[in-house]
């Protein structure tokens, strides 16, 4: 378990601002869809935009949900599942982005991009290690 208290709340406000940012994000591809898809010729629908922040949101709120809620051995190995998820696809795409500025197809501001996205993937499983020892039987 980690030791320094300071450190879990570091962890667990970088979570939730990352919740924060997932779960309210796909707001500006409803409010304005010409800003985010400029690069398409045809905009999609609202409600294709919606179905495609749908999975955006619901990690968003997930993320969101307190650790208390997931007290039981059952609940809490699904929670873990699910962040280990999280942090290989939030992982993925952080290499994925240093590996587009190398070859060039990137600009360079997706490093600092990809970075934040790696940390949150490692931040995922300490967020959780962190809080092992409450889940009971």
């Amino acid at each position: 378990m980690i030791k320094n208290k300071s450190f879990y709340i570091l962890i667990r406000v970088l979570t939730a601002l990352l919740g924060i940012f997932l779960l309210f994000s796909p707001v500006l591809s409803l409010m304005a869809p010409a800003l985010v898809y400029d690069h398409l010729e045809v905009i999609p629908s609202r409600g294709q935009i919606l179905l495609d922040s749908l999975p955006m949101i619901l990690s968003g709120a997930f993320i969101l949900t307190p650790n208390r809620f997931f007290i039981t051995k059952k609940l809490y190995f699904f929670r873990v599942s699910i962040f280990t998820v999280l942090a290989l696809f939030f992982g993925y795409r952080g290499v994925q982005g240093i590996y587009f500025f190398i070859t060039g197809d990137k600009h360079w501001m997706i490093i600092p991009t990809s970075i934040v996205f790696i940390i949150v993937g490692i931040c995922f499983p300490l967020s959780i290690y962190a809080k092992k020892s409450q889940a009971i039987d």
